[in-house]
């Protein structure tokens, strides 16, 4: 194959994956947005199903809501995967539009979007807007302490969010210290993870005290960050296994209450 052959190959294939991941998109658009509709569907059918004194009339409501609960449960989306779909900034702020408020997503997944952090403030909208997301999947989007800075601002109004992976990024000391901070003011998180991010001891050790200060934090991944030395490490692990402990205990003595 010729030189110009395999260039028309390869563009060639850039168009299909192109039009592919516009697909997705907007399957995934359509279902967050029936979602929407739906609920307010059911609010509406809430209100209009009452008698002249107020009083809901039953066999209607019932058999509206199961009809409406039927298309819900279809348009339910648990886990929503956008990983590897090129999310422009046009993109997700249709995204942020249309989840904001939604109770159907526990988990999104944008890695390996190589979103950076001018349009990385779209994602912080949604982070930043009550939703039921516990899971936020970023690695792999060309981040570095800006948008690590953004994302503190976002988590900071964020009472729900659990699990975050912003590995292979490149937030550095620096990012690793304004997320440090935004732990430490009491974050909702419990499992971070920040593997392969140019983080050295200045940022391992503001985990460390991060997660020292917070005991809702039980995970804390710095794998892969190689001008991190063991000392500072062994402080991160040594604050992460007394807050995995004293989850422990605490799970422990509800069962035995309970008992």
């Amino acid at each position: 194959m010729t030189s110009r052959s395999q260039q028309a190959a390869v563009l060639a294939q850039q168009e299909k994956d192109e039009v592919r991941n516009a697909e997705r998109f907007d399957k995934a658009l359509e279902k967050l947005l029936a979602r929407r509709h739906i609920t307010a569907q059911e609010k509406s059918r809430g209100r209009g199903n009452m008698s002249p004194r107020g009083e809901r009339s039953s066999s209607a409501a019932t058999s509206g809501l199961q009809r409406s609960h039927s298309f819900a449960r279809k348009a339910r989306t648990d886990v929503l995967d956008l990983s590897r779909c090129s999310l422009t900034a046009d993109r997700l702020d249709q995204l942020a539009k249309a989840i904001s408020g939604d109770d159907s997503v526990r988990v999104l997944q944008l890695g390996a979007n190589y979103i950076g952090n001018a349009a990385f403030t779209h994602v912080c909208d949604i982070v930043a807007n009550p939703s039921s997301i516990t899971g936020l999947d970023l690695h792999l989007n060309s981040l570095n302490e800006i948008g690590a800075a953004k994302l503190a601002a976002a988590l900071a109004k964020n009472t729900v969010l659990q699990r975050l992976d912003l590995s292979t990024n490149h937030l550095g000391d620096s990012g690793a210290i304004t997320l440090a901070d935004a732990l430490k003011d009491g974050s909702s998180l419990t499992d971070i993870s920040l593997q392969n991010n140019d983080i050295a001891d200045s940022g391992v050790q503001a985990l460390a005290a991060a997660v020292a200060a917070n005991a809702s934090v039980v995970n804390v991944n710095v794998g892969n960050n190689p001008y991190a030395s063991d000392r500072a490490r062994a402080a991160l692990a040594t604050a992460v296994l007394h807050n995995q402990r004293r989850a422990v205990d605490q799970q422990l003595a509800r069962l035995q209450a309970g008992a």
